[in-house]
């Protein structure tokens, strides 16, 4: 039985058709040259003639004829690869916000179509753990909340002593923990399509949220330089959580009694600048990955805050990295997409 979608009959039927129109094409030509000929030098001559002729016509006429085969020939295998390039296209569009996508298979040669059949069937397998594991993190930190708020205020109606403010600071950053899982299980979920806003109400409101209220503890300043307004790519959820995040890192690691510095210009780029011990050569991205907290810093937190803005970047095809001031401290920078 033929298999009219197998790529061999597909290169092999294209090759047949062109192999037989220039069949035809190179008979319809000796019949006009014999005809040419047989005028030009009368029928008693035309025997040797059509030889010598011909024999003229080949030193040339090969060449010709097999760089068109090959010529031709690459044609109809590019054609006929054509749906494998498509599939590989759609095969890299696959990622964590485009976990639905599947690679198309109508198409394909039947030599390769179990192989995408197959690999549909894997990222079916992953998109089911992933939407699992995401649903868990985010039931288990919401189910954590509620039995940690309870606690944390029974320790709070505790007799003040060192015993109790130890046990009150684990519990705010246990409570701190929940949030942050839940906000990261929250921050897997796509970006719209029409996902647009004016990041600077939202710098602005942030900013001075925590200078109410964490940064007044520490006696640390917030210093803003923004336009007016500037519309990026991105939704509420993820734009906070970048904000808030590398603020609080930033107010974690600037001495006591400092000033924060945050840039948000016209190209999309934000950049956040703190005086703190800056980030030791080699772990520039490593600080990114969850639950990391660097031996160099003394500051107390779960490793998460970083993790939370680079996944947050990535899902709004925003770019994020750090690097040390020549003056002290790091410096963040985000670069946001223009909407």
């Amino acid at each position: 039985m033929i298999d009219r979608q197998s790529l061999a009959w597909q290169v092999g039927i294209r090759l047949a058709i062109i192999m037989l129109a220039l069949t035809a094409i190179g008979l319809g030509w000796l019949v006009w040259h014999t005809s040419v000929i047989e005028a030009a030098h009368g029928p008693s001559n035309l025997v040797h003639a059509v030889i010598q002729e011909f024999f003229l016509d080949l030193a040339w006429g090969v060449p010709v004829f097999i760089a068109l085969i090959i010529l031709i020939g690459a044609w109809a295998l590019r054609r006929a690869l054509l749906p494998l390039r498509q599939a590989s296209a759609a095969a890299l569009e696959i990622g964590p916000d485009a976990l639905h996508q599947r690679i198309p298979t109508a198409r394909l040669p039947s030599e390769i179509r179990p192989l995408a059949e197959a690999a549909n069937d894997a990222f079916d397998r992953v998109e089911k753990a992933y939407r699992t594991q995401q649903r868990f993190v985010a039931n288990a930190a919401h189910e954590l909340r509620t039995p940690i708020a309870v606690a944390r205020a029974a320790v709070e109606r505790l007799p003040k002593s060192a015993e109790q403010r130890e046990v009150l600071a684990d519990m705010v950053r246990l409570s701190h923990l929940a949030s942050q899982l839940l906000e990261l299980a929250r921050l897997e979920r796509p970006l719209p399509a029409s996902a647009r806003l004016d990041a600077v109400p939202y710098l602005q409101e942030i900013a001075r949220e925590l200078a109410a209220s964490s940064l007044d503890a520490r006696d640390v300043r917030v210093a803003l330089e923004a336009p007016n307004s500037l519309f990026v790519r991105a939704d509420s959820e993820r734009l906070i959580a970048i904000i808030r995040n590398l603020i609080e890192n930033a107010v974690h690691h600037e001495p006591r009694g400092g000033e924060i510095l945050i840039r948000l210009t016209s190209d999309g780029q934000m950049t956040v600048d703190d005086r703190g011990p800056g980030i030791p050569a080699g772990d520039e991205k490593r600080i990114f990955e969850r639950f990391e907290r660097g031996s160099w810093t003394k500051t107390s937190g779960s490793g998460l805050g970083l993790a939370i803005v680079k996944e947050a970047c990535a899902m709004i095809g925003a770019t994020i990295r750090v690097e040390n001031r020549d003056s002290g401290g790091a410096r963040f920078s985000v670069g946001f997409r223009l909407a």
